[in-house]
């Protein structure tokens, strides 16, 4: 059986005691950035979403299982630090996420949320507003 230390995607967090609060699991950290750079969306989210289709709930699902499978969720769910905005490590994270979020929506939505050196967090908004007005436009 492969041990997580061995796969270059998944490390025990050096900074824990290498398990979780119930002291069963491992807290697992963030693969390197290197390693995220070589992952291809697709294969991880099979729906591209799109203007016209309703499908942003099952993208969402996909993108969302996605981000939790490579422990990214703080880049989605806070703005970024100064700190983190200096550290390069942090930096080729965000963008390979961008670059996932680009790479996952059509060409009219990626029309609408990009914004030039934005980060994750923003892009992520942007989708967000996007849909969830679209969705309460249709709903009243």
């Amino acid at each position: 059986m492969e041990h997580m230390d061995d796969n270059p995607l998944f490390g025990v967090d050096s900074n824990s005691d290498s398990s979780s609060a119930d002291g069963d699991a491992p807290v697992i950290t963030p693969p390197p950035a290197a390693v995220l750079q070589t992952v291809n969306i697709k294969s991880h989210v099979p729906v591209v979403l799109e203007l016209a289709e309703p499908n942003y709930d099952e993208w969402r699902c996909f993108f969302d299982a996605f981000i939790d499978k490579f422990s990214l969720g703080s880049h989605l769910s806070s703005p970024p630090t100064h700190a983190q905005r200096r550290d390069p490590e942090w930096r080729v994270k965000d963008q390979s996420i961008i670059s996932w979020l680009y790479n996952s929506i059509a060409k009219d939505v990626r029309d609408i949320v990009r914004k030039p050196r934005a980060t994750a967090f923003a892009i992520w908004g942007a989708v967000q507003n996007q849909f969830r007005d679209n969705q309460l436009h249709r709903a009243g």
